[in-house]
């Protein structure tokens, strides 16, 4: 039997927005973390009219026994989208698609629920033995080898003006930032940054793009030291420095810094010189 999973769980929202590569599922167009809404494809109120939902398991190849809370029949959506479908039922051909899309998903989707969980777990885990070590490199060792976790992020940038949306990602060692840049569809941007670092591993931080304008331009391409930059706060008395983006605040160590600075100037200059196209674009149209 399949296992059944609620929606409102953060491990499922997040693995569901991550495989459906941040994409509203019905209509394809980049979806936030913040505004995802996880959609029952065939809705849970059917089961309360047991005749109907066995005529319409039927029309589309289900036994009674299906599990509706189950990450075979969720998809990742937006409030207003789900608003709308509420608890209406697609055509049996379109539910049939729907579920066959979640069915081929659902292996990625449970490794990542999984991985999630196990992240939980290990970090409650790495506070009880964290006085026992030295350095934080030793405290990331021992975590690895307990999770047989990827200790770094694999180093590459994509961007593709092309598509529509323009989805951008880049990776280096300990953080990862993937966002959509300004196009010709929607001229405001955002990111999300995910972390590697043992003490905030994990960690998702998005950014819309007023806080991306805010944040991520004020002082770019300005060394880290002089605590120019809209995202750096301060520097620390143990040559680390304090964070803020978006309404997190954390500390990074001096290399974790110059990364996450490295790859701010990267997304930044794409950033403008996608707006700058679209806006000459939409001037001479």
């Amino acid at each position: 039997m399949t296992k059944k999973y609620y929606k409102s769980n953060p491990a499922v929202r997040f693995a569901l927005w991550k495989v459906y590569d941040c994409r509203e599922y019905y209509y394809g167009e980049p979806l936030d973390f913040a505004d995802l809404e996880v959609d029952h494809i065939i809705p849970e109120s059917l089961a309360e009219n047991p005749t109907k939902y066995k005529e319409y398991l039927n029309l589309i190849g289900l036994n009674e026994d299906f599990e509706l809370n189950s990450i075979l029949n969720y998809v990742p959506t937006r409030k207003y989208i789900n608003i709308r479908k509420s608890n209406k039922l697609l055509p049996p051909h379109a539910a049939a698609i729907a579920l066959g899309d979640a069915m081929k998903k659902a292996d990625k989707v449970e490794k990542i629920i999984n991985l999630f969980n196990k992240n939980i777990e290990m970090n409650e885990i790495i506070t009880h033995i964290k006085i026992s070590f030295n350095s934080e490199q030793d405290i990331e060792s021992i975590y690895d080898k307990l999770t047989d976790d990827m200790a770094e992020f694999e180093n590459r940038k994509y961007v593709n003006k092309d598509d529509i949306f323009r989805p951008y990602e880049y990776s280096v060692k300990r953080i990862s930032l993937s966002g959509f840049l300004p196009s010709f569809r929607d001229r405001d941007a955002s990111c999300m940054f995910l972390f590697r670092t043992i003490s905030i591993r994990g960690c998702m931080i998005t950014l819309d793009n007023i806080q991306i304008v805010e944040q991520l331009f004020k002082g770019i391409k300005t060394n880290p030291q002089y605590s120019l930059r809209g995202f750096i706060c301060h520097p620390s008395n143990k040559g680390e420095y304090y964070i803020q983006l978006g309404n997190s605040r954390f500390i990074l160590n001096k290399e974790e810094t110059y990364e996450l600075c490295s790859i701010v100037d990267d997304f930044t200059e794409e950033y403008i010189d996608s707006l700058v196209e679209v806006e000459e674009k939409l001037e001479t149209n």
